[in-house]
């Protein structure tokens, strides 16, 4: 199958929206990945099995999309420009692709319900949708096999930092509480078109299953007030976390206490082990 555009080339990129209409190049803040090289390496990634199906966030012109559609892998996509998934539609006619128009925050569990085993998936997230799309999968119970997302080169140190870092944060340890986070490229700014102006990284997410939460939501509100006043110690976030959950502080106090945890320390000291078994207490 040929690709309907010269995917590494801006200038039938640029061509090409034009032909469609699109009046701006950052139309939902998209930058169109034309380093072929980078694409192989994200798509080997994958390490997708003969026929294996795969889902993607945010296709665009489907870049990403064209090269697992023509290895043979059935593909959905989730898209909320009306536009790309016009176009996605009839480019790919008859190929094994399903597209789901809207946001992926409202949409990916119907599709998940439809899943008959686990699903892989890739994108390239804007630095706000990463942190929303993987915590919601989080909150949700949702862990597929494989994850495999371009984020910005920030969110991905977040992502991987490690307890006592800099970047070690809330959302790294609801992440890394449920998978294994490894960055596994950096890909530049000439990479795109138009260029960003940050560097992104390709980080790859495996579920580890070390620990289990009885009860995703209240153990990531748990985590994230256990953080809201950086500087502070637990025992001072402690009113934070009993404001949202309503627990008494004297029985998280407790929680962490019996733990070992003092409350003296600032919550950038806790590994991720601490906080469920914290959340065990609490929430059994």
């Amino acid at each position: 199958m040929n690709a309907p555009v010269n995917y590494d080339s801006p200038k039938e990129i640029r061509e090409l929206l034009d032909s469609l209409g699109f009046n701006t190049l950052k139309r939902w803040g998209q930058n169109f990945l034309i380093n072929g090289g980078v694409r192989q390496k994200i798509v080997a990634e994958l390490e997708l099995t003969p026929g294996e199906p795969v889902w993607e966030i945010g296709p665009g012109l489907g870049s990403m999309t064209y090269g697992m559609l023509a290895a043979g892998h059935p593909v959905t996509v989730f898209e909320i420009d009306p536009g790309y998934c016009q176009f996605l539609k009839d480019k790919f006619q008859g190929l094994p692709l399903t597209i789901v128009y809207g946001d992926v925050l409202k949409t990916w569990e119907a599709q998940a319900a439809l899943c008959t085993g686990p699903i892989k998936i890739m994108g390239n997230l804007p630095y706000n949708a990463a942190s929303a799309i993987l915590g919601d999968f989080t909150d949700k119970g949702f862990l597929p096999p494989l994850g495999i997302f371009m984020v910005q080169k920030e969110m991905a140190m977040r992502l991987t930092a490690k307890v006592g870092e800099k970047n070690y944060s809330s959302f790294s340890v609801a992440i890394q509480t449920f998978f294994e986070v490894q960055s596994r490229m950096e890909v530049r700014p000439g990479s795109f078109f138009p260029p960003p102006e940050v560097t992104s990284t390709v980080v790859r997410l495996v579920p580890h299953g070390r620990h289990k939460v009885a009860d995703p939501i209240k153990y990531s509100q748990l985590v994230r007030e256990s953080f809201s006043s950086r500087r502070k110690t637990l025992r001072n976030n402690i009113v934070n976390i009993c404001r949202v959950s309503g627990l008494d502080p004297l029985l998280v106090a407790k929680a962490f206490e019996d733990r070992g945890v003092d409350l003296s320390r600032r919550s950038e000291t806790l590994p991720p082990e601490d906080f469920v078994a914290v959340a065990e207490t609490l929430f059994l």
